[in-house]
C-alpha cells in the first residue's frame, strides 16, 4: 500500500503541475477505486482538507488525536516529521468501519496522499 500511496503522491502533483481540475483528478480516482483494492484515497491540502478523494466525502485531518485519534496520526506528513504513516487496521472516525490505511507526504507541497482498504478487502 505504501506503494499505492507514493504513486497517488506522484499521480496527483503531475495532473495539477499539468492544469488537470480537481474534479478531473477526483473522476480518475473513483475509477480507479471501482477497478482495484484500493477502495479509498484521500489527498489534502496544507491545511488537512481532502479535497481530493474518490469518496464524496468532506473531510479535514486535525492534528488532536482526542478530536481524531485515528486520523491524527497522519498529520505528521503535513509537517514534514514523517513521510510515511502506515496503521494497522482498525476503526475510522466518520462510519466506525474498519479500515486500514497508508499514507505518505505530499511531493510537491504539505499535505496527506492516503490510501485506504476495508477489512473486508485486506485478504483480497
Amino acid at each position: 500500500m505504501v506503494g499505492e500511496a507514493m504513486l497517488a503522491a506522484q499521480f496527483v502533483a503531475a495532473a495539477e503541475r499539468n492544469g488537470v481540475t480537481t474534479e478531473g483528478i477526483n473522476g480518475i480516482l473513483k475509477d480507479i477505486g471501482a477497478k482495484s483494492a484500493i477502495q479509498e484515497f484521500w489527498i489534502t491540502d496544507p491545511s488537512g482538507h481532502a479535497y481530493l478523494t474518490n469518496t464524496g466525502i468532506d473531510f479535514t485531518f486535525s492534528a488532536d488525536p482526542r478530536k481524531q485519534p485515528q486520523a491524527s496520526a497522519f498529520w505528521p506528513l503535513i509537517t514534514g516529521a514523517k513521510k510515511v504513516v502506515v496503521q494497522n487496521a482498525r476503526k475510522r472516525e466518520i462510519d466506525n468501519k474498519i479500515f486500514k490505511f497508508v499514507g505518505v507526504a505530499g511531493v510537491d507541497k504539505p499535505r496527506i496522499v492516503q490510501v485506504g482498504v476495508s477489512a473486508a478487502n485486506l485478504c483480497k
